[in-house]
């Protein structure tokens, strides 16, 4: 056991940013061509692997920053499979190293909530005749700063 983890943490930071890569792979195609089961038992022989390296801050950064983007662009197979990862992570980490990712979850549901509410009012506006634009479809996220990767800020330049 010792000689395997003083193998795998040879390459400092390169071990976790590979598992990362691995688990994002694997919930982006989700079970295509295999069972649930299978999918299970490859993120499972993942976290194996995760158990021995001494990076897990930068496989938290990798893993974190990959989430993001299947959540954000809708990429992610399966929420159940995401929600199944998260728990695992859970259980061999703790609730403080997955507190951030079960919050993107959060805001991603909640997003989801008030663009619904959103849509129905500019429904009920339109049919009482309140001169509310059809035709505008809005996609909008309400994301918690703190739980997301921090990216560039970029300027947004609406059309009128």
């Amino acid at each position: 056991q010792e000689s395997f983890e003083n193998f795998i943490n040879q390459r400092q930071n390169k071990p976790a940013e590979l598992i990362a890569k691995f688990i994002d792979a694997k919930l982006r195609a989700g079970n295509k061509g295999q069972t649930e089961e299978e999918l299970d038992a490859q993120l499972d022989k993942a976290l194996l692997l995760f158990r021995y390296i001494s990076g897990k801050d930068v496989f938290e950064a990798f893993y974190k920053k990959d989430l993001a983007k299947r959540l954000l662009l809708g990429k992610s197979a399966s929420i159940d499979a995401e929600k199944t990862m998260i728990a695992k992570l859970k259980a061999e980490c703790g609730s403080q190293f997955t507190s951030k990712l079960e919050g993107m979850f959060k805001d991603v549901e909640l997003s989801a909530d008030v663009v619904g509410a959103f849509k129905t009012y500019i429904a009920a506006a339109a049919s009482k005749g309140e001169g509310v634009p059809s035709g505008v479809d809005m996609q909008v996220q309400v994301l918690t700063s703190g739980f997301w990767p921090s990216y560039p800020i970029m300027e947004a330049k609406l059309p009128e």
